[in-house]
């Protein structure tokens, strides 16, 4: 099972790597967003960081390379 999490994971950061090469570079304001939208989602997408680094912590089976990895891909995505 955790074999098929680490290749999961791996698969993924592969997929994440290239969508952010294709991505085209985002506009620097935030047109049509307001200033409490913005907010609320830099407030749920720090949640969700927390609530992965507070699951992965409490699973026993989580290799190093799982640990080493996911958190530095949050952070990158952050």
């Amino acid at each position: 099972m955790v074999d098929a999490w680490v290749a999961a994971a791996l698969e993924i950061e592969k997929v994440e790597t290239l969508r952010e090469q294709l991505a085209p570079i985002p506009p620097a304001n935030t047109d049509g967003a307001t200033p409490r939208e913005v907010l609320d989602a830099r407030n749920a997408w720090i949640r969700v960081v927390r609530a992965v680094e507070a699951s992965l912590a409490l699973e026993e089976a989580t290799t190093g390379e799982i640990t080493e990895r996911l958190p530095d891909w949050l952070r990158r995505a952050s």
